[in-house]
């Protein structure tokens, strides 16, 4: 599987930045809400539903800026961590 390493997005608008290596070429995505709010008004502060109401709106992943979103939703924010993309959404 290749990984990605995520972190904050020099783009406007955009939380992260995802770079990985497959096949010898260079993948960059950017995903995410910069100006995302949660229920407390943290950014990142999700609570439960809040979750839940994602997960059932957005299904299942199609490609790696969904599976990124999915897993920072699900897990909390991956910024600073390199993850593993299963090669299905490449």
């Amino acid at each position: 599987m290749p990984k990605f390493k995520v972190t904050k997005s020099d783009r406007k608008g955009k939380a992260w930045k995802a770079t990985g290596n497959v096949n010898g070429r260079t993948i960059t995505v950017h995903g995410g809400d910069a100006n995302h709010r949660g229920k407390w008004g943290v950014a990142g502060g999700k609570s439960p539903e809040q979750v839940k109401s994602f997960l059932a709106r957005h299904g299942e992943p199609k490609n790696v800026k969904q599976y990124i979103n999915r897993l920072n939703w699900k897990r909390g924010s991956v910024i600073g961590k390199t993850i593993e993309v299963p090669k299905k959404y490449l």
